[in-house]
C-alpha cells in the first residue's frame, strides 16, 4: 500500500533498467513469472503488452485495406507474420492473465484484468478479420476479377469510417478516455447503417446482371468483415467506460 502511489514510477524505472530483448519481443511476448509476486505491476506490464499486440492489428487493418486497392506480396508476409504474433500475444497474455487472477487482489486490479481479457479477445479478432481481407484480396488478384466502379466507391467510404472508429477506439483505450470512447457507438450505429445499405444496393447488381456470383461473395465477405471490426471496436469501447 506505501508503494501503491508510485507504481506508475516504479514501473517506468523497470522498463528503463530492465529493457527487453529487440529479437526475443519482436518473436513472442515476454511476461516474467516473478511478476505474479506484484499484481498490481503485473496488470500494468499486461496492459503495455496489449498495446503492442493492437499496434500490429492496427498495421494488418491498415495494410489489408490497402491490398484492396494494390496488391504488395511483401506487406502481405507482413501481415501474416503479424497474425502470427498476434495469436502469441493472446495466448501468452490469456495465460498469464488467468494465473494473475488466482491472486489476491484489489478490486480495480480485478476489473482491470477483466477488462483486458475482453480488449485481448477483441484485437485478435480484428486481426483474424484482417487476415480474412487480406485473403480476399488475393483472390481477386489471383483470378484477376474487379469489383464495379459501385462497389469500390461504397467499400472507399465503409473503409473510411473502419478506420475512424478503429482510431477512436483505440485512442480511447490507449489513454484510458471514458469521454472519447462515448463517440464510438455512434460512429458504429452509422457503419451499421451504411453496410446495410450497401448489401441492399449489392443484391439488386446481383439481380440485374451487374456482379458475377464469384465476385459476390466476396464483396458480401468484405462488408462482414468490416461490420464485425466496427462491433469489436465497440466492445473496446464498452470496456473502457465501464470501468470508469
Amino acid at each position: 500500500f506505501m508503494l501503491l502511489p508510485f507504481a506508475k514510477a516504479i514501473e517506468s524505472l523497470a522498463i528503463k533498467f530492465i529493457p527487453e530483448s529487440k529479437n526475443e519481443a519482436s518473436k513472442r511476448v515476454l511476461l516474467d513469472e516473478r511478476l505474479l509476486l506484484a499484481p498490481t505491476f503485473a496488470v500494468s506490464e499486461c496492459y503495455r503488452q496489449t498495446i503492442k499486440m493492437a499496434e500490429l492489428v492496427e498495421f494488418n487493418f491498415v495494410y489489408a485495406t490497402k491490398m484492396l486497392k494494390s496488391f504488395h506480396q511483401k506487406k502481405a508476409d507482413q501481415i501474416r507474420d503479424n497474425e502470427i504474433k498476434i495469436d502469441t500475444y493472446e495466448d501468452k497474455l490469456d495465460s498469464f492473465l488467468l494465473k494473475l487472477s488466482g491472486k489476491d487482489l484489489s478490486e480495480e486490479d480485478n476489473n482491470k484484468i477483466s477488462q483486458l481479457l475482453l480488449a485481448i479477445s477483441d484485437y485478435e479478432r480484428i486481426g483474424d478479420h484482417s487476415t480474412y481481407i487480406l485473403q480476399i484480396a488475393e483472390k481477386l488478384k489471383e483470378s484477376e476479377k474487379k469489383l464495379s466502379e459501385d462497389a469500390i466507391e461504397e467499400l472507399k467510404v465503409i473503409v473510411h469510417a473502419v478506420s475512424e472508429i478503429f482510431a477512436v477506439s483505440f485512442e480511447a483505450y490507449k489513454t484510458d478516455n471514458a469521454k472519447l470512447a462515448l463517440e464510438v457507438e455512434p460512429l458504429e450505429a452509422v457503419i451499421k447503417k451504411i453496410v446495410r445499405k450497401v448489401k441492399n444496393r449489392h443484391i439488386q447488381r446481383l439481380k440485374d446482371g451487374n456482379c458475377t456470383a464469384e465476385v459476390s461473395f466476396m464483396f458480401s465477405d468484405l462488408l462482414n468483415d468490416f461490420r464485425r471490426i466496427a462491433a469489436h471496436c465497440g466492445n473496446i469501447a464498452t470496456s473502457v467506460i465501464q470501468l470508469q
